[in-house]
């Protein structure tokens, strides 16, 4: 181990485990993040991670809306650990030569190069993990975070997020401020571009399904959306593309109210503040009214809001209120490769709150499953979006079990108004670990779902 892991690691026990449990507890924080240190494939990840942990210790940085004592802290960092020296553990069983190959240490170290410049550059396929792995990361993140409790995943998130740059991320500004004013149609044809096309791909699916729901309902009907886990306001900027297409196909602009609930630091206040903007500029026909809210302790939703909600999205449902016309129209709830990040104690509770509160509900769900597909196996998984991966297994089970009819979205299943190139492209999705959940209840939402 080198002089310099050797003196984080000096610095996180004098400022964090110092203060944590009592010595037996310090003994075997220190001990497993000295483990997951040394490790060949996570042992520079969790540096980053003790850096950020030491950031907001010394310095208060905090990177989400929550704001940890030094005992969660050291809880995130332990689970991080627990999960690096588990996974490589498993890794070696299955290849029991390959931690010591330089062929094999030169891969990850070219993999963590690209993950910093925002390049997704896949391992050789014989260094991959295998796909039982991937289910395995899952299920211990899942277990660890119904442990650790609600809002351990968002301080994580904020923890994740110190550690990389963002340039693979495309931002909701992006989208919506094209030079060449693109609709929804415009941007199927981008598949290939470089900012996660799997995002995109959804995000544009999430606005036809909205613009052929609004085509569908009745002009005086009111429409909420609800976005959950926003980011930089991609999933968002496809509702709106949504919007401006079914005004443009139907005699009288819909009616609606858009909710975005974000608890990232840097993501809501540098993109998704600021997109709302853009947003509102790319709906003229549509009369909203911009809310900027962190953590409130309680809102009521109404027609013509755009709220910006910054904080864990179970505390936030749980603080939402529905207004009358709120609770008699449509509510669409979104949730584009963010489900991924909560176990599913949390999802089960976030599906009940919106039950709870909207009689006739759409859920929209794109998502991975189990850490499966090929770049998972070649990329993610030998970083914090494999070991922080919950999955959505059995997430169809859940939807069911709160009263929820449903199915998987694809080129049979999709609304007769949405471009076929598209559906049959995520519905290919299916067969490399990715889902779109199509999930409603109610009979007015029913009647705008079925035989679309």
């Amino acid at each position: 181990m080198s002089n310099t892991s050797l003196d984080l690691l000096q610095q996180y026990d004098d400022e964090v485990l110092s203060s944590v449990g009592d010595k037996r507890q310090r003994e075997d924080g220190q001990k497993t993040v000295q483990q997951a240190v040394g490790t060949t494939i996570y042992g520079g990840l969790i540096s980053k991670y003790l850096e950020a942990a030491l950031a907001v210790a010394k310095d208060g940085k905090v990177e989400s809306a929550v704001e940890p004592d030094k005992a969660t802290l050291a809880g995130a960092v332990d689970f991080i650990s627990r999960a690096a020296v588990r996974s490589e553990a498993e890794y070696a069983k299955s290849r029991p030569t390959f931690l010591e190959d330089p062929s094999f240490i030169r891969e990850i170290s070219d993999l963590q190069v690209n993950v910093a410049n925002g390049v997704i550059k896949l391992v050789l396929e014989r260094f991959a993990m295998t796909p039982q792995e991937g289910r395995n990361q899952v299920d211990f993140a899942d277990t660890a975070f119904s442990s650790l409790g609600q809002r351990a995943q968002l301080l994580m998130a904020g923890l994740n997020y110190a550690t990389f740059t963002g340039k693979t991320m495309l931002t909701g500004n992006a989208l919506l401020s094209d030079s060449e004013q693109l609709d929804l149609n415009g941007w199927t044809e981008k598949q290939m571009q470089q900012s996660m096309p799997h995002l995109v791909l959804s995000n544009m699916a999430i606005g036809q399904i909205v613009s052929a729901l609004l085509q569908r309902g009745r002009t005086d009907e009111l429409f909420t959306i609800v976005d959950t886990g926003s980011g930089t306001g991609c999933t968002l900027a496809g509702s709106v593309l949504g919007i401006q297409d079914a005004a443009t196909k139907g005699s009288k602009t819909p009616r609606i109210s858009m909710t975005g609930i974000e608890g990232g630091r840097k993501f809501f206040n540098d993109e998704l503040v600021p997109f709302a903007d853009t947003a509102m500029g790319r709906m003229p026909d549509v009369s909203l009214d911009k809310t900027v809210l962190t953590k409130p302790s309680q809102h009521t939703v109404e027609g013509g809001q755009f709220n910006l909600i910054y904080g864990d999205i179970l505390d936030s449902l749980k603080k939402l209120e529905f207004g009358k016309e709120v609770k008699n129209g449509i509510t669409i709830i979104t949730a584009n490769y963010v489900w991924h990040r909560l176990p599913r104690v949390v999802k089960d509770s976030m599906i009940k709150e919106i039950t709870r509160k909207a009689p006739n509900a759409i859920f929209l769900v794109a998502d991975l499953v189990q850490n499966a597909s090929a770049v998972n196996r070649g990329y993610f998984n030998f970083r914090d979006n494999g070991l922080l991966n919950c999955g959505n297994v059995g997430l169809d089970n859940i939807l069911r079990s709160n009263g929820y009819r449903m199915f998987e979205l694809n080129g049979a299943t999709a609304p007769s108004s949405m471009d076929q190139r598209l559906a049959r492209q995520i519905g290919n999705g299916t067969t490399s670990d990715s889902i779109f959940y199509v999930a409603y209840r109610g009979e007015k939402a029913a009647d705008l779902v079925e035989n679309w």
